[in-house]
C-alpha cells in the first residue's frame, strides 16, 4: 500500500489525466452510437415510410367569399354535399386525407403555466389566462391540434401512457369527447381527468385517455416536425354528422349547426396523402370524380409536389451530419488512445528509476507485477465508476449502446494490463529476446 501512496504522490496527475481521457473517449463514444442508432431508427421507421406518400393540400374555394361561406354553412342541403364530399374522401382507395388544424381551445380554469398558451414561442405577446367576459370564468387559449384518425395513423401516433383514442367512440353532439395530451402535460394532469375546453363555440368535456410519447410529431403547414408534446390532441369523428338527416342523438340548435359547419369546412380543407406512382392528373380526375358523385365541386389543389422534396433534403441533411459526426467521433477516439498510449508510456518511465532500485535491492519480479497490478485495479475502479457516471448523464441512451462501451472499457483494460506488463518485464530485462540470445543464456 505505501508503494502505491508513493506511486500516486509522484505520477497521481498523469494517472488521474489518462482516466479522464478513457473515461470521457468512451463516453463520447457511446453517446454517438447511440445518437446514431435512435437517428437511423428514426429515419427507417418515420422518414422512409412517410416518404412512400407525397403531399397535396386541399382547400374550399371560399375564403375569399365570407357572405358565400356563411349562406353555405347555413344551408342544410349544401352542407349535407360537403359533408358527404369529405366521408368520399376517407373511402377513396387512390388517396388519403389527413385532416388537421390547430385551433387554439379556451379551457376553464386551465392548470398549467404559460407554455401551454398558443402565443407561446411565437412573435405574439404571450396572452395566458383571462376572464371571460360573460361568465367571469377564468380562461387560458391553449394550443391544440385536432385531426382524423387517418391523420393520426399516417404519422404514426401512439398512447406511450393511458389508452389510445376509440375514434367509433368520437360523439361531438354528446358533449364529451377524449383526448391525448402531449408529453409534457404529465403532472398537470393525469388519466381520467376532464378539462373543460370550447372548440368554435361548442363547450366541450375533454376527458384525458392518455398520454403521447415525447418524439410525437406531424408534418403541419411545411414543418417536417411540428411536435405535440405541450398540445391537446383532439380528435376529429370518423365521419361528419350531416344536418340533412334524421338523427335522434343531435339536435340541430343553430348554434349546434353553426359549430357543425365550421368543423365540416376544418376537416374537408386538409393534405392529401397519395402514393408516389399517382400524377396530378389522376388525382385531379379523383377529386373530379368525388366532387360530381357528391356534389360539392367548390374545391381547389395546391402545394403538389413540395412535401416529398422537403423530405428528402431533410433526410439527406440529417444522413450527411450523421456521417460527420460519426467520423469526427472515430478520429476523437483514435487521438484519445494515442494519448493514453503515450501517457502509459511518460508514466513508466518516471517509475523505471524506482523499479531498478527495488530490483537491485532484491525485490521479486512476482511482487513488482503485483503491486503494479494493484496500483491498475484503483485506476481501473475509478475509470469504469467515471464512465458510468457519464452514461447515467448522457439523455436516451440506448441498451446497446451501453453494453458496446463496457466492452471495449474490458478490452482497454486487458490490453494496459499486458502493455504495462510488458513494459516492466521489459525495465526488468525479463522481456522476450532474439533467437540467437535464447541458447546462450541457456548455455550459460
Amino acid at each position: 500500500m505505501r508503494e502505491i501512496l508513493y506511486d500516486i504522490r509522484r505520477n497521481g496527475a498523469l494517472i488521474l489525466l489518462r482516466i479522464l481521457i478513457v473515461a470521457l473517449a468512451l463516453v463520447s463514444t457511446v453517446t454517438t452510437v447511440s445518437f446514431t442508432e435512435s437517428t437511423t431508427g428514426t429515419l427507417d421507421s418515420q422518414f422512409s415510410a412517410r416518404a412512400e406518400n407525397n403531399l397535396a393540400q386541399l382547400i374550399d374555394t371560399y375564403y375569399d367569399d365570407p357572405d358565400a361561406f356563411l349562406a353555405i354553412r347555413n344551408n342544410p342541403e349544401a352542407m349535407a354535399q360537403v359533408s358527404g364530399f369529405y366521408d368520399a374522401l376517407t373511402r377513396s382507395t387512390a388517396l388519403t386525407p389527413l385532416s388537421m388544424f390547430d385551433q387554439a381551445v379556451p379551457v376553464q380554469e386551465f392548470r398549467g403555466d404559460d407554455r401551454f398558451d398558443h402565443t407561446f414561442g411565437t412573435d405574439l405577446d404571450v396572452v395566458g389566462r383571462y376572464a371571460d367576459a360573460v361568465t367571469g370564468t377564468t380562461l387560458m387559449n391553449v394550443k391544440s391540434m385536432q385531426m382524423s384518425r387517418q391523420a393520426f395513423e399516417f404519422y404514426g401516433l401512439t398512447a406511450s401512457a393511458g389508452e389510445a383514442i376509440s375514434w367509433a367512440e368520437v360523439d361531438y353532439a354528446s358533449g364529451m369527447v377524449p383526448v391525448l395530451l402531449g408529453s409534457d402535460y404529465q403532472g398537470v394532469y393525469a388519466v381520467g381527468d376532464t378539462l373543460r375546453g370550447d372548440l368554435y363555440g361548442n363547450v366541450l368535456d375533454l376527458t384525458v385517455s392518455g398520454f403521447l410519447p415525447p418524439e410525437s410529431a406531424v408534418y403541419y403547414r411545411g414543418e417536417i416536425n411540428t411536435f405535440l408534446r405541450d398540445r391537446i390532441v383532439m380528435p376529429y369523428p370518423e365521419t361528419l354528422v350531416q344536418p340533412g338527416e334524421d338523427t335522434a342523438a343531435v339536435e340541430l340548435t343553430p348554434k349546434y349547426q353553426s359549430f357543425l359547419g365550421i368543423l365540416t369546412f376544418a376537416m374537408i380543407n386538409t393534405d392529401l396523402a397519395f402514393p408516389l406512382e399517382t400524377t396530378t392528373d389522376e388525382l385531379l380526375a379523383e377529386l373530379t370524380r368525388i366532387g360530381q358523385q357528391t356534389g360539392f365541386t367548390q374545391h381547389a389543389l395546391i402545394g403538389v409536389p413540395l412535401y416529398l422534396t422537403q423530405f428528402a433534403l431533410v433526410r439527406q441533411i440529417v444522413v450527411d451530419n450523421l456521417a460527420l459526426v460519426s467520423a469526427v467521433q472515430v478520429l476523437m477516439l483514435i487521438a484519445a488512445l494515442v494519448a493514453a498510449v503515450f501517457i502509459s508510456y511518460h508514466v513508466h518511465r518516471r517509475r523505471l528509476p524506482r523499479v531498478r532500485i527495488l530490483e537491485v535491492l532484491g525485490a521479486p519480479t512476482r511482487a513488482l507485477i503485483r503491486e503494479r497490478q494493484c496500483a491498475s485495479a484503483a485506476e481501473y475502479t475509478l475509470t469504469l465508476a467515471l464512465f458510468g457516471l457519464g452514461v447515467s448523464l448522457s439523455p436516451a441512451l440506448g441498451i446497446r449502446a451501453a453494453l458496446i462501451g463496457i466492452g471495449a472499457l474490458i478490452v482497454w483494460f486487458l490490453l494496459d494490463i499486458g502493455v504495462q506488463r510488458w513494459f516492466l518485464l521489459r525495465a526488468l530485462d525479463l522481456g522476450p529476446r532474439s533467437a540467437t540470445d535464447t541458447p546462450q543464456r541457456g548455455s550459460a
